[in-house]
C-alpha cells in the first residue's frame, strides 16, 4: 500500500510537468515540502506506539 503511493505520487507529478501544468523545481519542492513534513509526523507516530503499546485505543479508553 505504501509502496503504491509513493508511485502514484511521483507519476502524478511527472504527468504535470509533462502537461506543461508546473515545472520541474514546483514537482521537486512539492516532494521535499512533503517529505519535509512527512518525517517528522511518522517520526511523532512512531514513538507514540511504543510509548503506547496497546495502540491508541487504550488512551481513548482511559478517558472515559
Amino acid at each position: 500500500m505504501v509502496a503504491s503511493i509513493g508511485v502514484l505520487t511521483v507519476l502524478i507529478g511527472l504527468s504535470r510537468v509533462h502537461a506543461g501544468a508546473h515545472w520541474v523545481s514546483d514537482v521537486l519542492g512539492g516532494w521535499l515540502l512533503g517529505t519535509t513534513w512527512l518525517l517528522p509526523v511518522l517520526a511523532l507516530y512512531h514513538r507514540a506506539r511504543r510509548d503506547h503499546p496497546a495502540g491508541w485505543q487504550a488512551r481513548s479508553e482511559s478517558t472515559r
